[in-house]
């Protein structure tokens, strides 16, 4: 399970410094729709999505809190990121 969370961990890493590569060469953000950003993740992860293997909003959750974001991408600290996260996990 732990390899299986890293592996996790890495492709959201790494998808999320392709996204924001292609954001910088592209338009802005408000004009770009979900499927674009979808087809940088390998197929074996969308299909682990698809099975409802693995929750997509709770990673994008444990990323924006490491980045200390809120769920409107709007910075508001580490520590009230982890706890918004926590209140999301919990429910």
């Amino acid at each position: 399970m732990v390899v299986t969370l890293d592996l996790i961990c890495l492709l959201c890493d790494y998808a999320g410094a392709l996204l924001w590569s292609h954001k910088r060469r592209t338009k802005t953000m408000e004009t770009e729709t979900a499927d674009k950003y979808l087809n940088i993740f390998p197929s074996e992860l969308l299909a682990a999505v698809a099975r409802r293997e693995v929750d997509l909003n709770q990673w994008a959750g444990v990323v924006l809190a490491g980045r200390g974001l809120d769920q409107n991408a709007r910075w508001v600290g580490f520590p009230e990121a982890a706890r918004l996260l926590d209140q999301r996990s919990q429910a």
